[in-house]
């Protein structure tokens, strides 16, 4: 049985930039949300002044600085239509507010764009900051056609505390990612990426049916130690 993964956290803000790192001093910021004036379901897009939508249930609640969102776990995604003001090449900075409610049951995007799945086969372009089933934090993103994926350590991520997430791909260098300002993790890697700037952003979500993984924990051999609710 296949099913949507979603995300159980709080989102403060996300910001999408063409920087070096997420310690540049200056970036080109090239997507800002943030959730303090959300009306009739919409979130504005600072940058490039879009009202994007807000789908599923939701609640709003006090964040790290303003308002923030409380993401239901099932329903509830950020939708953004890409295009004009999209990474087209070179370097990118994504970075996050987050506090995680639960894990997800597999890689669950914090904010992604990235090309769909046909035919069960991933096509070659895009990138997605991602938490993993086990409190990872990764950065998915396609360099010369092929996926890579930087990942910090398992439960690098806690619950129920505020954590400040970034990912930064710098090219002819590799991957960066960074939780609460302290790398957790790197992909050495040289080559171009592939971004794919006419598909929809989506905060919260993914696009395609992805399998729960991780039923079974590494200690235990007995299936009935895990399960699944909903």
């Amino acid at each position: 049985m296949k099913m949507k993964i979603k995300l159980v956290y709080l989102l403060l803000l996300i910001s999408i930039a063409s920087g070096i790192d997420s310690t540049a001093q200056k970036t080109n910021t090239i997507f800002h949300w943030d959730l303090d004036n959300i009306k009739e379901r919409k979130v504005t897009e600072r940058i490039n002044s879009t009202a994007d939508t807000l789908e599923g249930n939701y609640t709003t609640v006090k964040g790290v600085k303003g308002k923030a969102i409380r993401l239901d776990g099932y329903t509830t995604v950020i939708r953004n239509r890409g295009g004009e003001g999209s990474l087209t090449a070179g370097s990118v900075t994504t970075e996050a507010w987050i506090a995680l409610g639960a894990y997800p049951w597999n890689w669950c995007p914090v904010v992604a764009q990235r090309s769909n799945v046909l035919g069960g086969k991933e096509a070659s372009g895009g990138f997605s900051m991602e938490v993993g089933p086990r409190g990872e934090l990764g950065l998915k993103i396609f360099i010369e056609g092929n996926e890579i994926l930087c990942v910090s350590e398992k439960f690098a991520l806690g619950l129920f505390e505020w954590m400040h997430v970034a990912a930064t791909y710098q090219e002819g260098s590799g991957v960066k990612i960074f939780i609460n300002s302290q790398a957790a993790g790197s992909y050495d890697i040289k080559g171009s990426a592939n971004y794919s700037p006419n598909k929809q952003i989506r905060i919260g979500m993914n696009d395609h049916p992805v399998n729960p993984s991780n039923l079974i924990g590494e200690a235990g051999y007995k299936p009935f130690w895990y399960s699944i609710d909903g």
